[in-house]
């Protein structure tokens, strides 16, 4: 698998067997016979390959199918809210966890109603969140500071900092957070 692995990606990048020796100083008999599953790299071989394909030799070593793609179209994101408010809806971009897959960041886009905040007292959570906002204006309030934020802004939120997500204007504001490690529930 691991030889099948680098033949691919050897390929990928349009490498000729010959080539692909010359860059990794390897012979291309060894390297023939990495691909085809006869010898074992040794570390210095693997390191010297991966250099050559430009990833962390780690994912050499990878044996995660890569051929599982965790999709989920549009119109089957689910839409939710909280019990604690009604001004906020949050459409759940990220695969859902499952017994054959556990996401490790979490995508979330958001609709928060004018003149209203999403909570109706600050949130934390034990994950980083980066919030992006593609429409309207927000002020974040966070322990004692508050960030204004327009389209194009970015905020980071370090993990198990209570905040409050404020909308002073007129139209909808909508964004998306990224929540890493992924989360399910909020501290209040």
């Amino acid at each position: 698998m691991l030889g099948e692995h680098i033949r691919k990606m050897r390929k990928e990048k349009n490498l000729t067997l010959k080539d692909f020796a010359r860059i990794t100083e390897l012979s291309p008999g060894y390297i023939s016979q990495i691909e085809r599953g006869l010898a074992e790299p040794s570390l210095t071989s693997l390191h010297r390959i991966a250099e050559a394909l430009g990833i962390p030799a780690m994912l050499l070593l990878d044996n995660s199918p890569t051929e599982i793609v965790h999709f989920t179209p549009y119109d089957k994101q689910p839409l939710v809210t909280i019990p604690e408010s009604d001004t906020v809806k949050y459409q759940i971009c990220s695969v859902l966890p499952s017994s054959q897959f556990m996401p490790s960041s979490l995508l979330v886009k958001f609709f928060l109603k004018p003149h209203s905040q999403d909570c109706p007292s600050p949130i934390s959570h034990d994950a980083e969140e980066i919030l992006i906002l593609t429409e309207g204006s927000i002020t974040v309030h966070r322990m004692g500071d508050a960030t204004e934020m327009h389209i194009g802004d970015t905020l980071i939120i370090p993990k198990d900092v209570p905040h409050v997500i404020f909308n002073d204007g007129d139209e909808e504001a909508v964004g998306y957070f990224i929540m890493t490690p992924a989360i399910w529930s909020l501290k209040s």
